[in-house]
């Protein structure tokens, strides 16, 4: 194509890059509907907007494990210490990489190519930094728990194991996936007894009996709040000495259904074995 043939490029617009289909617009249509990567982008941030006021009272030890709602679609397997906390996971930089051209034989012999080899790593430009709201969860959580404080709103500590719950340390893995009316719901699950650990930590009553399981909707946060009953949260759980499923449903609104969070919970416990 002749070089004067192309069409500029309108001032302010870069090329679009690996990070450039999170707008909405970039399809080349305007007004289209936004894409399933777009919907399940704001489907987070509603749902971290949900829990950025309850972490905010809660305090550092509850937004650890509130925030775990947040995601959508993954699963992952943690290491946890004595105490219940996800151990760090250590990051390190990435592989340099190194670029070389084969020598090119030629008529009688062999003779170098006219590209170049290099024996050293070559430096790599860092990859684009994925687009992130103006704020992020944690930095509102702080704002909000400043603000609570000049209104006079105590900040609560998040419950914490009693002395004689000895954490096992081992895997646990949670998974997150969509739930009814753009709700999600939490899989947790270990090959050990969760009992009086993690969010069952938050049960206020023993909860009702569904069929294996029992659930529950009355919360409490901290030792020193008055239980409360949460329509649009539930918590499911079934244990045993040898491992342990909860399931954690929320909603923007409408009480979760518990047949529902229960069947997930079922699945899990029988993939266990």
């Amino acid at each position: 194509m002749n070089p004067a043939d192309r069409q500029p490029k309108p001032e302010g617009q870069d090329d679009m890059t690996t990070h450039d289909d999170d707008r909405p617009g970039d399809d080349g249509s305007r007004g289209a509907a936004p894409t399933p990567l777009v919907r399940s982008r704001r489907h987070r941030l509603r749902t971290a907007a949900g829990i950025t006021g309850l972490a905010a009272l809660l305090g550092a030890g509850a937004y650890a494990t509130t925030s775990r709602i947040v995601g959508d679609g993954d699963t992952e397997t943690r290491d946890v210490t004595a105490v219940g906390q996800p151990a760090q996971r250590a990051t390190g930089p990435a592989e340099p990489t190194v670029s070389s051209s084969a020598p090119t034989p030629g008529a009688g012999g062999s003779a170098p190519s006219t590209g170049s080899a290099t024996g050293a790593a070559q430096p790599v430009n860092p990859p684009a930094a994925e687009p992130t709201e103006s704020k992020s969860v944690r930095q509102q959580i702080v704002e909000a728990r400043e603000k609570a404080a000049k209104d006079g709103i105590r900040v609560q500590r998040a419950r914490t194991p009693a002395p004689d719950v000895a954490a096992p340390v081992g895997e646990v893995t949670e998974a997150t996936e969509p739930f009814q009316d753009n709700g999600t719901l939490r899989t947790i699950s270990a090959r050990y007894d969760l009992t009086g650990q993690r969010e069952l930590l938050w049960i206020a009553n023993e909860g009702k009996k569904v069929g294996d399981a029992r659930c529950t909707q009355k919360f409490q946060f901290s030792n020193n709040t008055t239980p409360r009953e949460r329509p649009t949260m539930l918590l499911c759980w079934r244990t045993s000495q040898d491992k342990s499923v909860m399931v954690l449903a929320v909603t923007p609104e409408g009480r979760p259904d518990a047949r529902d969070a229960v069947a997930k919970l079922d699945t899990r416990w029988r993939a266990m074995g």
